[in-house]
């Protein structure tokens, strides 16, 4: 088992030293969070330098913090089953989310930004399940930093267009608190904006009942767009033009054709998704042995 999830990664995962120098990072910084991380009791016992570089590179040679936020990324995964098990791309739930809810992963910006789009395919509220949703959101976000490595951040566009007052009521509010969190705070992609459109008139109603889970330097980044309103806004300052669906008035395809292509790109890795759930929970004493030797490097203890 584990030596097929580190073949997985060597097969599918992103070239290691061509991202190291896109985001000039540097070994050193790598070598002391794998040092830092055998404090965790979270943290995997068996970890690929390709991880440690996601969390390196939103801290650079703050190796504390970036130790901090790897404890509290799985600290969190492992608190929140219903985001992170079964996370097979040809599981019913998968397929549940993807036939009724739009997960879009738009071209890059030119300043080196991952761009997300989420929204209701199918309006009925009946249809609408938050936890999966939160959980394809995931996926598609990881698939793109798995498959290119990381970057400088991420915008996400969040499309309330179809949401009913109903929708509101379907997740409950640990489950909403539980995503936020996992956002907000053990996120491994920087979020520099999240711009929300076609938001409607019981906004006001939605922040009332999550602003007290959101911390004030996220809140600040939540940009409202009204129905109706004018989005060169957003065009102008963090996603061009040239990036954004026709649906929204751009000039970069359909969102169905970016919403295919995104669980093309998931389900390719179907495989790393399966396995890395089992990775995340192994211990060293287990695995160790001779067929395992070639990964040994890798081990946090």
């Amino acid at each position: 088992m584990l030596k097929r999830y580190f073949e997985v990664i060597d097969e599918k995962c992103y070239n290691y030293e061509k991202v190291m120098n896109r985001q000039q990072l540097k070994q050193e910084w790598v070598d002391r969070l794998r040092e830092m991380a055998r404090r965790s009791q979270y943290i995997p016992k068996v970890i690929d330098d390709r991880l440690l570089l996601v969390f390196v590179n939103n801290c650079r040679e703050n190796t504390e913090m970036a130790s901090k936020w790897l404890h509290k990324y799985y600290k969190l995964k492992s608190n929140t089953p219903e985001f992170h098990s079964e996370r097979d791309p040809y599981s019913k739930s998968f397929k549940h989310a993807f036939e009724n809810l739009y997960f879009a992963a738009l071209p890059n910006t030119p300043d080196n930004h991952f761009v997300f789009y989420h929204a209701l395919s199918n309006f009925e509220p009946r249809n609408y399940n938050f936890d999966e949703g939160v959980k394809c959101l995931l996926m598609m976000a990881e698939a793109k930093l798995f498959s290119e490595g990381p970057r400088a951040g991420a915008l996400y566009i969040m499309d309330l267009k179809g949401v009913r007052f109903n929708h509101i009521f379907c997740p409950s509010i640990q489950s909403v608190k539980k995503g936020i969190e996992m956002l907000q705070t053990a996120n491994p992609i920087l979020i520099k904006a999240v711009h929300v459109i076609n938001s409607f008139w019981f906004m006001d109603l939605v922040f009332s009942m999550i602003k007290p889970f959101l911390k004030k330097e996220f809140f600040d980044r939540i940009h409202l767009h009204p129905i109706g309103s004018d989005l060169s806004n957003l065009f102008n300052t963090d996603v061009p033009k040239q990036l954004v669906p026709k649906e929204l008035g751009g000039e970069c395809g359909t969102i169905k054709e970016h919403h295919e292509t995104t669980r093309k790109l998931i389900e390719e890795l179907r495989e790393y998704f399966i396995l890395e759930a089992d990775q995340a929970s192994l211990k060293f004493d287990k695995y160790v042995n001779s067929q395992d030797y070639k990964y040994r490097h890798l081990y946090l203890t």
